[in-house]
């Protein structure tokens, strides 16, 4: 962590700062003021890009401003934030994380792509273990591919002899929530000659396959930000 400068000094634009300050109902509306900034003036969304990027690549936020500004950059859909948002998944910050995946999940399809070629060569649990919660946001978009592109990349990673375990157990319930009955005979195999049977993850995964008859996928749709920030904030509120 750098102990010399802090985010809330280097955010220079007033309505930016109030990031790093405020609290409650001043928060909530500091948050309200940045999306629709951010949302019309382009120079705005990328100076929170910037900001966010020293918080994730070099630690510089002394206060949770990095966290709402992961959740501003997901609510105006911004795809120039993409790469930092994945970066931000493998944050020490599980905060951070977590926005980065309310971010993520509300961008759509080009996050999306970007966690599947981040997840390509990914050796990093925690953030597959971010990633893959992030991704299964999929389900909630009415989009005419990303869903079976999203399904064949988990299936074909699942398959890889070389992936860990808790990534396999992160991928099969991502599948099975989906709603990826093709899975249900991988999976089987899966449990049977690498866990000798006994995967409680992969055992409910592939459960929930068989209940769903249809392919439903049951991911739910993503809360609204004031009640994530309400969560994330805690006492703050």
């Amino acid at each position: 962590m750098n102990d010399d400068r802090w985010l809330r000094e280097i955010a220079d634009d007033d309505d930016v700062s109030l990031l790093f300050t405020a609290a409650g109902d001043d928060l909530l509306r500091a948050i309200e003021v940045c999306i629709e900034l951010a949302g019309r003036r382009s120079a705005v969304e990328r100076r929170l890009i910037e900001l966010l990027e020293l918080a994730v690549d070099e630690g510089l936020d002394d206060s949770s401003g990095a966290v709402w500004i992961a959740l501003v950059l997901g609510e105006i859909q911004s795809r120039p934030a993409v790469p930092v948002l994945v970066r931000a998944l493998a944050a020490s910050d599980e905060t951070l994380a977590e926005a980065g995946i309310d971010a993520i999940k509300r961008i759509g399809e080009p996050a999306f792509d970007a966690l599947m070629q981040a997840l390509d060569g990914a050796e990093e649990p925690e953030f597959e273990h971010a990633a893959y919660q992030a991704i299964e946001g999929v389900a909630t978009w009415e989009h005419p591919y990303m869903l079976d592109e999203v399904r064949d990349f988990l299936l074909d990673r699942v398959r890889q002899p070389a992936i860990g375990a808790r990534s396999i157990e992160d991928a099969a319930l991502v599948l099975a929530r989906l709603g990826d009955r093709r899975a249900l005979p991988v999976l089987k195999k899966i449990l049977g000659n690498r866990f000798k049977g006994l995967n409680p993850a992969l055992q409910d995964a592939i459960e929930m396959l068989q209940e769903n008859n249809d392919g439903v996928p049951l991911a739910s749709a993503a809360i609204p930000w004031q009640e994530r920030v309400r969560w994330l904030a805690g006492d703050a509120f």
